[in-house]
């Protein structure tokens, strides 16, 4: 979705999060990698403990745990900010990544192959066999690190939502009055709600001042919000309907094109819903 024009400054308020949420940060996913990488090289799989001497060994598997392991966080990251992928489940993303990563990771291997021990004959045989050997490794690592990311960004919301104070709500509309959600916008974004997108874990509100990650789901905001005030158009969209300037169609697809120029897709599932509640016309 198109980002808005203007943007508000971050207010200090519990709901409102920073770009990069501080659930896993560079560091601690080097340390995750090189430790992993320490395991591997202790263990020596894949005829590495007879082959190499205690420090290549180690070197081999931490060299390929950080390179091929940061690739893989790398894409799991951008799968998850992706649709379809970004409604799937942490497990489901973390395998999607690792059959993505195994390709540059086959030639990781076959590098570090040819530096510690020495370089494989390249046939589709030996590629398919090391690509298979990738992607098991890196599936059997980011699942249960899916999950854990998973855990602790409910663990960082559970707080939050407890400590959250209620902002009186500037407005009269009963729509509004009778939407909670509008509560957990922070402050200095107002609460002229005009979107709300997913990202990951996270929710990105967009106002008519600006707009802000909170860390929320989409079913539970739209439970929050009176149904007079906007409809859910996408499996990762909910859009307001005074926010609505034009309707766009592409070939076989739908666009909003709302007040503050950002453009919102349309899915086939809710087209028919908002052609009853007259949002299709003209």
């Amino acid at each position: 979705m198109d980002e808005p024009k203007t943007f508000a400054k971050r207010p200090a308020a519990p709901s409102a999060l920073r770009e990069t949420p501080p659930t896993v940060t560079w560091w601690q996913q080097i340390a995750v990698l090189v430790a992993l990488g320490a395991v591997f090289g202790w263990i020596g799989p894949f005829g590495t403990f007879q082959d190499l001497g205690v420090l290549s060994r180690f070197a081999y598997w931490i060299a390929a745990m950080l390179v091929i392991g940061m690739g893989s966080w790398l894409t799991a990251r951008a799968i998850a900010h992706l649709e379809p992928s970004a409604s799937w489940p942490p497990p489901l993303q973390a395998i999607l990544g690792a059959v993505i990563v195994a390709v540059p990771g086959t030639l990781v291997v076959i590098v570090l192959e040819a530096i510690f021990r020495h370089a494989p004959p390249i046939t589709a045989l030996v590629l398919i066999r090391i690509y298979v050997s990738v992607t098991v490794v890196m599936t059997a690592i980011g699942i249960p690190w899916a999950i854990i990311r998973s855990r602790r960004a409910r663990e960082v919301a559970a707080p939050e939502a407890e400590q959250m104070a209620p902002v009186p709500v500037p407005s009269i509309l009963p729509t509004q009055i009778g939407s909670p959600f509008l509560r957990r916008i922070p402050a200095k974004l107002g609460r002229d709600l005009l979107s709300i997108a997913t990202e990951d874990h996270y929710l990105r509100v967009t106002t008519e001042i600006g707009h802000d990650l909170i860390l929320f789901r989409l079913s539970d905001a739209i439970a929050e919000l009176d149904p007079a005030l906007g409809q859910q158009v996408h499996r990762s969209y909910w859009v307001a309907r005074r926010a609505v300037a034009k309707v766009e169609r592409d070939d076989s697809r739908t666009w909003l094109v709302l007040s503050n120029g950002a453009k919102v897709p349309v899915s086939r599932t809710y087209l028919p819903e908002l052609r009853r509640a007259g949002w299709l016309e003209g």
